[in-house]
């Protein structure tokens, strides 16, 4: 496709078909533009070349707002929330977590004693079954290890998901709330 930018102006269009239903929501596509000239200015080998890159989005991917509680066997560790959490597509079903709040992967807890955060080592990771709203896994992304989860429930009518679940002496029981598209 060819995209002409007006005089003037510094931004210009294109328009692509995709076919949505033949993406594979784990991978990742890529799109290259080349800048083939520019009125008045001389375009030198790389700057006139870029990749971008996009991907498919799964019906849970977005921003959330997440409450809950943590229970941490030792005492030392209570959670953080409310935060927002940003939940990423790995495939049709699945999402990863990533604090967007904090700007952090992992699951951090917060030091009772000194108010530090702490990193886990955990990124929980879910699978959930949008028909009927069952989370058939919850997982450490880290790791590939599953966690034990108690009651897990994605909620269609509201977009909110109840999170439960179990490793290690962390204890974690959370509601994600919908707040928008990432």
């Amino acid at each position: 496709s060819e995209v002409v930018i007006p005089k003037g102006s510094s931004v210009g269009y294109a328009l692509f078909i995709v076919n949505p239903d033949k993406f594979d929501l784990s991978t990742t596509y890529s799109l290259p533009l080349k800048i083939e000239s520019a009125e008045g200015v001389t375009i030198s080998g790389n700057f006139g070349k870029a990749v971008l890159q996009f991907g498919a989005k799964n019906q849970f991917d977005g921003i959330y707002t997440v409450t809950g509680s943590v229970v941490d066997a030792n005492g030392l560790y209570k959670g953080i929330y409310p935060t927002e959490i940003a939940l990423i597509t790995l495939n049709a079903n699945a999402v990863v977590t990533y604090n967007s709040e904090i700007d952090y992967p992992n699951f951090l807890v917060e030091s009772i004693a000194s108010g530090g955060l702490a990193n886990t080592g955990i990124r929980p990771a879910f699978v959930i079954n949008g028909e009927t709203g069952e989370v058939t896994r919850v997982y450490n992304f880290a790791t590939g290890l599953d966690m034990a989860k108690g009651t897990c429930k994605y909620n269609p009518s509201d977009g909110s998901i109840d999170i439960e679940w179990v490793l290690g002496r962390w204890n974690v029981k959370e509601r994600y709330v919908y707040k928008g598209s990432r």
